[in-house]
């Protein structure tokens, strides 16, 4: 979501946007120590989405791929990798997490397809 709004995904592919969408919303959550995103905003986004929807985001929930509709968007999708993301950090430690996920999000950019890699021009 982060990477998204603020400089465009890096990624063609729903699931690299979904696995993005979600590292943005765990990084955000991380700094904060708070696995809501969004909490203080919790009024206005209730209001568009429902009361069932307090945060923008929260990562403290065990909602699993396997829940996901066979149409999910990179949102939703995301929205799962972030919880993983999260419970390896309360398993393992903000600063491991933090640094594993950061390198790998980099290393993610050498993998990244390029337009001559898809055969575009």
């Amino acid at each position: 979501m982060l990477f998204d709004a603020v400089a465009g995904s890096r990624f063609d592919s729903e699931p690299l946007r979904a696995l993005e969408s979600g590292l943005s919303d765990y990084f955000v959550c991380s700094h904060g120590g708070n696995p809501r995103l969004g909490h203080r905003s919790g009024a206005v986004w209730s209001a568009r989405e429902g009361p069932d929807h307090p945060y923008i985001r929260a990562l403290d929930h065990r909602r699993g791929f396997n829940e996901l509709a066979s149409d999910a968007t990179h949102w939703d999708i995301g929205e799962v990798w972030g919880a993983a993301f999260w419970e390896l950090r309360v398993l393992l430690g903000q600063s491991t997490v933090d640094r594993a996920l950061a390198a790998a999000w980099q290393g993610l950019g050498d993998a990244a397809p390029t337009p001559d890699s898809r055969g575009e021009d």
